[in-house]
C-alpha cells in the first residue's frame, strides 16, 4: 500500500478478511492482519483500510477481495 510518501508491504497470508466500515462520511475497505505475523514485522497496527475504493463500491471491492483471497488460500485462519 502506498499512502503520501509511505509505501507499506502487507504480505497476502497476513491478511485475515476484509470488510467495510464507514470512517467520516466515506465507506472504506478496512482489513486485519494476522497477529502472530505482526511481531516479526515493523507494522504497528492489527488493522489497515485501503486509501480507495478504485472506482467500485466498498461491498463489492470487499467481496471482490474476499472471493480472491479464498481461492488462493481456501485453509481459513
Amino acid at each position: 500500500m502506498k499512502n503520501l510518501f509511505r509505501i507499506t508491504f502487507i504480505p497476502w497470508k497476513a491478511v485475515n478478511g476484509f470488510t467495510t466500515k464507514s470512517i467520516f462520511l466515506k465507506k472504506m475497505v478496512t482489513f486485519n492482519i494476522d497477529e502472530n505475523l505482526l511481531i516479526a514485522s515493523k507494522i504497528k497496527g492489527k488493522t489497515g483500510a485501503f486509501p480507495d475504493t478504485y472506482g467500485m463500491p466498498a461491498e463489492n471491492l470487499a467481496d471482490l477481495l474476499n472471493e480472491y483471497k479464498l481461492k488462493l488460500d481456501p485453509e481459513p485462519k
